[in-house]
């Protein structure tokens, strides 16, 4: 059992770094991780996002490049994770000379991404498509990628980008270390790891964000005009970070603004707003310059924000895993968290479905 970072491997400047950062004890999946990459190996890691994976891959990765050649390509299926992906790697590399990390996604100009690759990153964070833009525009070349890291594994196959990671993967080196971190293991996941990470190392963790039992649950059944109303009050009954979300980018911006009006500190994230103003959200949310986050699912995986009193679905989601993952948002690192669930009458079904999959009965409130 793991104490502390300096039992795991890491060089003794890297744990200093980290324990200026306030990180002393690492994560279930960091624990085991960390010593199984910086063994030089393939690896698995079956986790969700609030385990602390990214620090998982990133740690050892740092730590390797800062004694060894090479570069490390890390790739992840949304621009707003790899946004994040992008900032806890540059807290961490901040006190460390040349590693000037890279961010290829879209919503940057193209030109200013070539002129970061040509300051010679080490680390080079990209989603798939704006990656193969570099390669077919011959920007930038695969030759010195020594380590591939895929992240949430299983939501880039949904998301389409298996040829793409054919192609990423047939221009990099044979000998290359291969990571990939998922939040599921199905069939198209080990199909993938027999074909490029041969021989890997597998660990899971068990599911942080479906252990809910620090969550508490409530169902409004309400009708659909009468919900902004009902939020209000919730949101005047309730101290600290609320995040709301919407089935649809257009639902997100009119609550946006509808909230805007009733003076309460909030901002939104979706699909339509820019990449600035996307990370602008999601830093001033995280920095408490808002109190009230309304996003559509792109909140729900991928961005990790500590501290979130309250989550309320304002749609019913149609899965029960987006359900779980939005509600995993609050009730971590011991803390209590709560979660409000409104169900318009046309979304009854889309609730018995949701109790069915979890085999739980939720507490139902009629409004």
């Amino acid at each position: 059992f793991l104490m502390n970072f300096s039992q795991t491997g890491l060089s003794p400047n890297l744990v200093e770094i980290l324990q200026r950062e306030g990180l002393h004890t690492p994560t279930p999946i960091q624990e085991q991780a960390i010593p199984l990459i910086l063994n030089g190996g393939n690896f698995i890691g079956v986790a969700h996002t609030g385990t602390g994976k990214t620090l998982a891959f990133a740690l050892p990765i740092i730590d390797h490049l800062t004694t060894q050649s090479g570069t490390a390509l890390i790739l992840a299926p949304t621009r707003e994770l790899a946004l994040q992906l992008n900032a806890s790697i540059r807290q961490i590399t901040k006190g460390l000379s040349k590693m000037n990390p890279s961010l290829l996604i879209t919503g940057i100009p193209l030109k200013n991404q070539v002129a970061s690759l040509k300051n010679k990153p080490r680390i080079v964070i990209a989603t798939p498509g704006r990656l193969n833009e570099h390669l077919d525009g011959k920007t930038w070349s695969l030759s010195s990628v020594t380590i591939v890291v895929l992240d949430e594994a299983d939501r880039m196959l949904d998301s389409g980008f298996a040829p793409q990671l054919e192609r990423i993967f047939a221009r990099t080196q044979k000998t290359r270390q291969t990571l990939l971190f998922s939040a599921t293991m199905s069939d198209l996941i080990s199909r993938l790891v027999t074909r490029y990470a041969p021989e890997a190392t597998r660990v899971e963790i068990s599911n942080a964000e479906h252990n809910t039992t620090l969550v508490t649950q409530e169902v409004y059944l309400i009708g659909s005009t009468r919900r902004l109303a009902l939020l209000s009050k919730i949101l005047h009954e309730t101290t600290g970070k609320v995040l709301v979300f919407t089935a649809s980018k257009r639902t997100a911006q009119s609550l946006y603004h509808a909230l805007s009006e009733a003076k309460f500190s909030v901002t939104s994230l979706h699909g339509d707003r820019t990449t600035a103003g996307r990370e602008e959200a999601v830093d001033g949310f995280r920095k408490n310059r808002y109190r009230v986050l309304v996003t559509t699912d792109v909140g729900s995986r991928g961005i990790d924000i500590p501290a979130i009193a309250l989550v309320v679905n304002y749609d019913v989601p149609l899965e029960h895993e987006t359900y779980l993952h939005r509600i995993g948002r609050t009730g971590r690192s011991g803390n209590k968290g709560h979660a409000v669930t409104f169900v318009p009458p046309e979304q009854r079904s889309r609730l018995q479905r949701i109790e069915i999959e979890l085999q739980v009965q939720l507490d139902i409130h009629k409004k």
